[in-house]
């Protein structure tokens, strides 16, 4: 086959599911300008050709701009004889993707991208200025959802917001960006613990979404409010950044007189983090919104507790059985979370880690995943 991807390129996910697709079909990529420039990772094959010719935004206002591009990528879609298109992420990539003649079109959604900013227009903004930019916007969105061949996305949640406002998509389903679980365990098994300390990993960006600063509201009561006995340390991903964030949360650290208690990483990837996983007690994730996320799956397959907000998380992966749940996204209940978990009996949570693992594995397997993509595209190629 002969696929066009809408995608950001420098996306890890993006270019895990690329990687593996380009052994079988021939892939083309429509990225934002520049973006090949900024490649973090070199791609395993020739087999993907990379066009950096979108906007770094969609404009339903420009349309002399919008038809020259849109008139370069079918011209493109022609040369290479693409069999459909694939857009990740809904916008602005799925936007794109819908404006271009195609034989079919199939749109993956992450997270925030629907539960975040697909959802502000469903609301009307309150601000008269931006009414009717929403007002299109949000019409073309759903005329694009509605012609799409398929709507897949890494979590049920999602779903429902879809939902809410398309009606004659002719399919929904779930596919989650995956791990590659015969990898991850066969490195995981070979590090070694290197500190004997209580670590608590924060694996997630340096930014709000994520809610960092309650994560270090709640270790600093570990001390305060707990008083525990072990030797407590707080492991934090310093990429992705939010600087004004970065800085109030260094600023709390600070306040709070516990910098020798709290590593920052920079740009932990790869074999790196999962050294942290390895060296890890307690993972914690707390976002304000979410999809299915990777970090999540690699923390079950480390058969390592993990503590996750209050969002509502898909129950085959995430439930009572396999990780402990917060009832809201608080300092309080994140720092009582974690004395609970300090004073579980070993058996316990032994149990409810291998639960976590085989739940990991059954749900979140990048190669099952991969060969639910491809049973789509077959079907679109099927119907056309």
């Amino acid at each position: 086959m002969n696929i066009a991807f809408f995608a950001d390129i420098n996306d890890n996910h993006n270019q895990k599911w690329l990687n593996i697709l380009a052994k079988k079909h021939k892939i083309i990529v429509f990225t934002e300008l520049n973006n090949s420039l900024k490649i973090k990772a070199e791609f395993e094959t020739d087999n993907i050709i990379i066009y950096s010719i979108l906007p770094t935004s969609y404009s339903v206002k420009n349309v002399f701009i919008k038809h020259k591009i849109i008139k370069t990528i079918n011209q493109l879609l022609l040369k290479h004889n693409i069999d459909f298109v694939h857009s990740i992420y809904a916008i602005p990539y799925s936007l794109w993707a819908g404006d271009v003649a195609s034989k079919g079109h199939i749109i993956t959604t992450y997270g925030s991208d629907i539960l975040i900013s697909y959802a502000s227009f469903l609301k009307t903004p309150k601000n008269l200025r931006y009414r009717i930019s929403y007002f299109l916007l949000k019409k073309r969105l759903t005329q694009i959802f509605n012609n799409s061949n398929c709507i897949t996305s890494t979590s049920s949640e999602q779903l429902k917001v879809i939902k809410q406002n398309v009606y004659s998509h002719k399919k929904l389903m779930v596919i989650r960006t995956g791990v590659d679980c015969h990898s991850f365990i066969n490195k995981y098994n070979q590090l070694f613990q290197e500190s004997n300390d209580f670590i608590i990993l924060s694996n997630r960006a340096m930014r709000s979404l994520y809610n960092i600063d309650i994560i270090v509201d709640a270790f600093y009561d570990c001390f305060t409010k707990w008083n525990v006995p072990q030797k407590l340390k707080l492991v934090l991903l310093n990429y992705n950044t939010e600087e004004p964030f970065f800085q109030s949360v260094l600023e709390k650290i600070k306040n709070y007189k516990i910098e020798q208690s709290v590593i920052l990483y920079t740009e932990l990837v790869g074999d790196k983090l999962i050294q942290q996983y390895k060296n890890a007690s307690v993972v914690i994730m707390i976002p304000k919104s979410d999809g299915t996320p990777v970090t999540g799956v690699e923390t079950l397959l480390s058969k390592k507790p993990l503590i996750i907000g209050s969002l509502n998380y898909d129950e085959d992966l995430f439930n009572d059985n396999t990780v402990w749940k917060l009832k809201n996204n608080s300092r309080d209940d994140l720092s009582q979370k974690i004395f609970e978990i300090m004073s579980a009996s070993r058996t316990d949570i032994e149990n409810k880690l291998k639960t976590g693992f085989d739940a990991a594995l059954l749900g979140g397997n990048l190669t099952v995943e991969i060969e639910k993509i491809e049973q789509e595209y077959q079907d679109i190629i099927k119907s056309h």
